[in-house]
């Protein structure tokens, strides 16, 4: 019998030095766990300054959704961004800058689909790019067929003649451009075949 009183005699003074040190309060007597303070920020320049405007990329990518110009049409085409392409087009060591351009939507209810230009710049070095859109041949599609609502590109040495080309992705469509020698060793060149990959009739509509 004593042995029973002293095991539930141990056990409840346990119980009760727990509750008293998890409501332990300031002033109690009970030492409450070290409070660390938080870590200085480091101190030193920024690991990334943005220096686009200084660069000469001048580049917007539009998804038709303008308040300004028509109301949201609420489409899928509004939630997509545009992608980027980095491709040493010329052969000079430096990487290049290909980007999308998207598009818009025009007509008398706002609901025809259409393009926006896409841009190529030359990487000159010391972050310095140059825009060659006009002259690689990017401006329009085969036979000056306007741009048509593009998203994505990628690069790519379809033909294996060691020189990258470019596929470019979009609403309904896509484009393959190949990478054209000058005759003096430069490709300064596009163009873009004909044939279904470049092809895909007029403009869409919104449903």
């Amino acid at each position: 019998m004593r042995a029973r009183l002293t095991g539930a005699a141990v056990a409840a003074t346990v119980c009760c030095v727990l509750a008293v040190g998890c409501d332990a309060k300031s002033g109690s007597g009970i030492a409450k766990p070290a409070e660390h303070a938080p870590a200085d920020e480091p101190t030193g320049p920024p690991l990334f300054e943005e220096v686009t405007s200084a660069t000469g990329i001048r580049h917007t990518y539009q998804n038709g959704e303008d308040p300004g110009e028509h109301p949201k049409h609420l489409a899928i085409l509004e939630s997509l961004g545009g992608g980027a392409g980095l491709i040493d087009f010329d052969g000079d060591g430096l990487l290049d800058v290909f980007l999308p351009g998207g598009g818009d939507f025009t007509g008398a209810d706002g609901t025809t689909i259409v393009g926006r230009p896409c841009k190529l710049y030359r990487n000159l070095g010391h972050f310095q790019f140059e825009d060659v859109t006009a002259t690689a041949g990017f401006a329009t599609l085969a036979g000056g067929k306007p741009w048509f609502y593009s998203h994505g590109v990628t690069a790519i040495d379809y033909d294996r003649d060691g020189w990258p080309d470019l596929l470019v992705t979009g609403w309904g469509r896509v484009a393959l451009f190949h990478n054209e020698p000058d005759g003096r060793g430069g490709r300064p060149s596009w163009t873009c075949p004909p044939g279904p990959a470049s092809t895909g009739g007029s403009p869409g509509r919104l449903a």
